[in-house]
């Protein structure tokens, strides 16, 4: 028996970890639901503090009417006690004081609803300003919460992003060593064909009986031999 007892508490437990791994991950959706929910309360609320207005409104001019007969009445029985008519007088009396009774009752019954208003609308107004608040909080969290899953989203693809910005450096390297050599053969072709066009240029002077730097370098030499001779 106390295995079973054992085990059935280990499968709360379970069932607990799992309901709070469950909210931990929807802990946004929850706290933004939670939101909805509390708004949704609070146009309730407004609504209710809006029917207590309206008894109250209607108890005031319930009273007010009452307030006129009152003074009617009591101008009817003094009249009726200058008069002499004490019976009359006596008569408008009681309903005087039914009246009086009935005031009262209205003017209690509307400083209950004032009361209940006062603290309806201190209520609203404390749980309009904790939802801005709230839904401040909310966008942080959001955010916060955005960032932290690229940072991890980051972490978790280090070693590729690595991989890859070796994979580009060596492409770059690549492209960079054919452009070097296009450049060296290019101008290793310039090279060669100056130096065709430089021997092109000599045989023609030559053939035009032109002297050339090598015709000059021969005429010196004659004439340094001939200063040596004297």
């Amino acid at each position: 028996m106390s295995i079973i007892v054992k085990m059935m508490t280990a499968i709360r437990g379970v069932g607990r970890e799992a309901a709070e791994d469950f909210v931990d991950a929807n802990g946004l959706r929850i706290f933004e639901q939670e939101i909805v929910d509390c708004e949704r309360g609070i146009v309730e609320a407004k609504f209710n503090l809006s029917q207590v207005v309206a008894q109250r409104l209607k108890i005031e001019r319930e009273k007010s009417i009452l307030e006129e007969n009152h003074s009617l009445r009591e101008d009817q029985a003094k009249q009726a006690l200058s008069d002499h008519k004490e019976d009359i007088a006596l008569e408008l009396s009681e309903l005087i004081a039914e009246q009086e009774h009935r005031l009262d009752g209205y003017s209690s019954s509307i400083q209950r609803l004032k009361d209940h208003e006062e603290k309806l609308h201190d209520i609203l107004k404390k749980a309009v300003t904790q939802i801005k608040e709230y839904k401040h909080e909310l966008i942080m969290a959001k955010a916060t919460d955005s960032a932290q899953q690229a940072s991890t989203l980051l972490s978790s693809r280090t070693n590729k992003i690595g991989s890859k910005v070796i994979d580009m450096q060596e492409s770059l390297a690549r492209i960079k060593a054919r452009q070097e050599n296009f450049e060296d053969t290019d101008l290793a072709w310039g090279m060669i064909e100056d130096q065709f066009s430089k021997r092109s240029l000599d045989e023609k002077l030559q053939d035009a009986g032109i002297s050339s730097s090598e015709s000059k370098a021969s005429e010196v030499l004659l004439r340094l031999k001939s200063e040596v001779k004297n």
